[in-house]
């Protein structure tokens, strides 16, 4: 028995389908009794998920096929990413929106003149060089509350959660 819920993001007139936009399930709140993350969830189970998304766009409304969906406001979080670069000209994209300077761990090389450009990182010296990236995040938590029911054996429970994003004013 288990609870399938697939997040779609609509985007309507004006919006820019090509701008960025991160859905997650929060591996913060989501965890087991002994504090391992979930990915499978039972009935009686609510699952946390987050948003991040770029500045020219906003959401207009969350819509679910069952259940509902409860904001929980902004939170910080964090995203791991591993970087290298070989020539000074080209910029490493970051996987999600930084709310600050990521924290960095170098292996060998150490990169100089470092510079952030929304998701783009940048470096115009000691190269080629790799690293890790701790990358501080905030986000729109949300919680979806699945409607009371009870499975047996092999049932499933299927939702859908859309997000309507339109272009910000």
């Amino acid at each position: 028995m288990s609870i399938g819920a697939t997040i779609v993001v609509e985007f309507g007139t004006g919006a820019d389908s090509s701008a960025f936009v991160a859905v997650e399930l929060d591996d913060v709140l989501n965890r087991d009794s002994e504090g391992e993350v979930k990915s499978q969830f039972v009935p009686g189970d609510q699952v946390w998920w987050w948003v991040q998304h770029d500045p020219s766009l906003r959401i207009d409304r969350i819509a679910c096929t069952s259940g509902m969906v409860v904001p929980a406001g902004s939170v910080s979080r964090t995203r791991d990413q591993e970087l290298t670069w070989t020539t000074a000209d080209e910029g490493q994209d970051l996987s999600h929106i930084p709310s600050g300077n990521p924290t960095l761990r170098w292996y060998g090389n150490v990169g100089q003149g470092l510079s952030r450009a929304g998701r783009k990182l940048s470096l115009t010296g000691g190269l080629p060089c790799t690293a890790d990236a701790a990358i501080p995040l905030q986000v729109q938590l949300y919680r979806y509350v699945p409607p009371p029911m009870s499975l047996s054996g092999e049932q499933t429970w299927r939702s859908v959660i859309v997000i309507y994003m339109e272009a910000a004013q």
